[in-house]
């Protein structure tokens, strides 16, 4: 995704713990408002990626798509459209692989 994009939408991206009442959530994405007043935010899960990860060396690449997932969002993809690639929540058979984070 191009970055000039992103920083266009003008979107904060934030870090908690958890979810709450969804421990299983590793990100999300809002938009709140409308025009110039509306605000748009990503939100990661700290633990519930961890626990993803299963290791620090899939760490990376967890946060890698789970933030390609909810930028989807930002530029209007719905989970139907996400699970055509890998980075979606339940990818379909043969969906377009994502590229690994750069190291």
């Amino acid at each position: 995704m191009d970055h000039r994009r992103i920083a266009r939408h003008n979107v904060a991206i934030s870090i908690e713990d958890e979810h709450p009442g969804q421990p299983r959530t590793l990100g999300l994405y809002q938009s709140v408002g409308y025009g110039a007043d509306q605000m748009r935010e990503i939100t990661l899960y700290r633990l519930p990626i961890m626990r993803a990860a299963g290791s620090g060396n899939r760490l990376r690449q967890v946060v890698h798509e789970t933030l390609l997932h909810e930028l989807g969002h930002l530029f209007g993809m719905s989970e139907h459209d996400l699970d055509e690639y890998t980075i979606g929540n339940d990818p379909r058979p043969g969906a377009q692989p994502v590229h690994p984070p750069p190291d």
